[in-house]
């Protein structure tokens, strides 16, 4: 195998992992649909119509849930004994390896959610508007929306691929461990550097005003955090699950 990068590599692991992974890409998808349908039609059922904060609070529910659950599907073989060490000799680096592996559960989950919530859904909505003589609304999915909902994910997405190939046992209760833990760490840094930032107003001293604390710290530097999230902790867990692939390999 030659020592540099190569993307012809990267394209025929993703291939081998779609032709491998097949049944549970299509098992996990006809889930979703079925769920997303189940959704749609009670809406409409008892709201006669279709609202799109519900819709994308849904559509975002159900894409980074078989997201997470797709991660630890691509590191099977990874921790499996018996196949383990034919997956490990294949010739692809571990730099290589990671890159198919993120493509993978990154773009083209979220190409094949893009077609769910543009195609499928439209036809859904369709169906309980004519059944239930809902008001016939097609939710209109804006790149706006739609990066939002995909942004999540990719804030979330290093730590489960982290956690699915680090455990080995409790991999998924452990890896929404570590997300809960990081998410919580945010959580009071906000707090921290309001409190740091806003130590002159007194704000914590002051009657009722706990919660707008609260409220003031997320709002002014959630946007902080993610830019740190993006820019050091999440290329940070990326390099560390190259390592820990790296490792094995090796």
């Amino acid at each position: 195998m030659e020592n540099t990068f190569s993307f012809d590599r990267v394209w025929n692991h993703i291939k081998r992992d779609v032709v491998l992974l097949r049944s549970t890409f299509l098992t996990a998808l006809a889930i979703c649909a079925l769920l997303l349908f189940a959704f749609i039609q009670m809406n409409l059922f008892w709201d006669k119509k279709m609202s799109s904060e519900e819709f994308f609070g849904f559509l975002t529910f159900v894409y980074i849930l078989s997201g997470i659950l797709l991660s630890f599907s691509y590191f099977k073989e990874f921790h499996d004994d018996k196949y383990s060490a034919l997956y490990l000799t294949l010739p692809i680096s571990s730099s290589e390896r990671l890159t198919a592996i993120w493509l993978s559960s990154f773009l083209g989950h979220s190409l094949t959610f893009l077609l769910l919530g543009v195609v499928v859904s439209s036809f859904f909505i369709f169906f309980g508007s004519f059944l239930f003589g809902a008001e016939l609304n097609f939710v209109n999915i804006s790149p706006g929306e739609y990066w939002k909902m995909a942004k999540t994910y990719l804030y979330l997405q290093p730590i489960f691929l982290f956690g699915a190939a680090t455990f080995k046992k409790n991999r998924k209760s452990k890896t929404f461990l570590l997300v809960f833990s990081i998410t919580l760490c945010f959580v009071f840094f906000n707090i921290a550097l309001f409190a740091v930032l806003n130590r002159g107003l007194d704000m914590f001293d002051q009657t009722g005003l706990g919660a707008k604390t609260f409220e003031l710290a997320q709002k002014d530097f959630s946007g902080f955090g993610k830019w740190l999230f993006m820019a050091l902790l999440g290329p940070g867990i990326l390099l560390a699950t190259y390592f820990k692939l790296k490792e094995k390999a090796g």
